[in-house]
């Protein structure tokens, strides 16, 4: 900000006397007046009386600007004002970003200081703080831009030869700037970035966003449609925009037989807790914040509408880093290990929710989730019944007989189990295994030596209830605590 700041006062300077002395042309030249008497004095003492005149010669009274000085200098002035604008917005920048440093900690316990961190920069991402900051340089090379043809347009009416030269170079500095934003364009990875091929980036990607969403709506509607005429499954599922506002009973009944659990609102929670673990696992270097950050995974409800899709490769990357040559786990990063399959495998969950009913392969083009989510299970023996139950999400057809190992026998385990395998029967990916299992898991938390909780309580009824078809919002299935329902 500062640098921008000096470059916008010293353009200004320079504009300004340019300004200055072409100013000329839009007033008359005092000369002329002069010379105008004159030369009638002359007359006179020449005894030409008519050549002379009766009245005072007064050029100025009957000048007017020329239309070509009228836009060279409307030009000129335009790019001068913006580069004032630009050193405004250079100020205006560097008081934001003062405030922010100031204001983003803030005081409070370590968690209220967090969450207040997290705040104050979704509302960098919430309005575009970035872009705005991006747009005062733009201000700046477009004002350059306005001061060369100003520059160039005045020295054509004066020396065509020097406009040459002008304008030649002014061309030349142009082509070479479109240059670098079309290669930074068609490469990301390009050192040459600037602010406008960020902005054309970015716009590019919004009308290839609106198009692929476009499409896949359209696809989705022809899939419901054609589905509802040829099939009838006994799970369903309703988003909470078809629900009906005015549906005021617990339990109904659908048209079809099914019945049709009518859950109330989510109640209230922070909803910069899963953003803040997301950046922590994005950003973080210490070894201690991201596992912290990696158990933090399962003990927040993940709103549908934050994208974690890229977190999933990342995810598998760190756990694949602690994979030795022998292909097993490295001893001193099993802790590490654990708490990305865990993660990873959570996250998976809820990417296959929101895509429902179409299917997305999430790792990318080159690396297929199945073999991903086997690749994690076969290494992890920590977490080998989450992460079998993720493969068996993905490859619902093929049963796995691991899936009841000794990791699923703690009631904590149990516990998870119970909240993920829902995800299951509402996305329609169940089968034999998956359904002894539930009953199994159910069984074994209501008969425990302890007396279970109203959450177990609560989110047994739910997997049973989707056990045999109920129809659920999304909204509610991420639910981590469903006493509510």
């Amino acid at each position: 900000m500062r640098l921008m700041f000096v470059q916008s006062g010293l353009f200004s300077t320079v504009s300004s006397s340019f300004i200055v002395s072409m100013e000329s042309n839009l007033s008359p030249d005092p000369s002329d007046t002069t010379n105008a008497l004159l030369t009638q004095l002359v007359q006179i003492g020449l005894h030409n009386l008519t050549a002379a005149g009766f009245t005072p010669e007064d050029p100025a009274s009957t000048w007017s600007p020329t239309a070509s000085a009228v836009r060279i200098q409307m030009v000129a002035y335009a790019s001068l004002s913006l580069s004032l604008l630009a050193a405004f917005g250079a100020v205006l920048g560097k008081q934001w970003i003062g405030y922010y440093k100031s204001k983003r900690y803030g005081r409070g316990s370590q968690e209220e200081r967090g969450k207040r961190r997290q705040e104050m920069f979704d509302g960098l991402v919430t309005w575009y703080f970035d872009d705005v900051i991006q747009s005062f340089p733009v201000l700046l090379q477009l004002s350059l831009l306005l001061f060369e043809i100003a520059l160039g347009a005045h020295m054509w009416y004066q020396q065509p030869s020097i406009a040459w030269v002008i304008i030649a170079i002014t061309v030349s500095g142009f082509l070479f700037y479109l240059l670098t934003v079309m290669i930074c364009l068609i490469s990301p990875a390009c050192p040459f970035q600037t602010p406008m091929s960020t902005v054309l980036r970015g716009t590019v990607h919004a009308t290839g966003e609106f198009a692929r969403c476009s499409l896949k709506l359209l696809s989705a509607a022809l899939h419901t449609a054609l589905r509802s005429l040829l099939l009838r499954s006994s799970t369903n599922f309703v988003d909470s925009e078809a629900q009906s506002l005015d549906q005021d009973s617990d339990v109904v009944v659908a048209d079809d037989g099914t019945l049709s659990l009518d859950l109330p609102d989510m109640l209230p929670t922070s909803n910069l807790e899963a953003p803040s673990v997301k950046w922590l696992l994005e950003t973080s270097t210490d070894p201690e914040v991201f596992i912290t950050a990696a158990r933090l995974v399962p003990l927040v409800e993940w709103p549908l509408d934050l994208d974690v899709s890229d977190m999933l490769p990342q995810l598998y990357d760190h756990f694949i880093s602690c994979v030795g040559f022998d292909g097993q786990i490295v001893p001193s990063l099993e802790e590490k290990a654990s708490a990305c399959a865990t993660a990873l495998s959570y996250l998976y969950y809820g990417c296959v929710l929101h895509a429902h009913p179409d299917y997305i392969n999430f790792f990318g083009s080159k690396k297929q989730d199945e073999n991903v989510l086997y690749d994690v299970w076969r290494k992890d023996t920590a977490n080998d019944t989450v992460v079998a139950m993720a493969v068996n999400l993905c490859l619902s057809g093929i049963p796995l007989d691991d899936i009841s190992g000794p990791a699923a026998n703690s009631v904590p385990a149990l516990e998870q189990l119970l909240h993920l395998l829902p995800y299951h029967f509402v996305t329609g990916r169940v089968n034999q295994s998956i359904e002894v299992f539930a009953v199994e898991v159910i069984s074994k938390l209501l008969s425990s030596s302890f007396s279970p909780s109203n959450q177990i309580i609560a989110n047994c009824t739910v997997l049973a209830c989707a056990m045999v078809g109920v129809q659920f919002d999304k909204q509610d299935i991420i639910r981590i605590d469903k006493r509510c329902s």
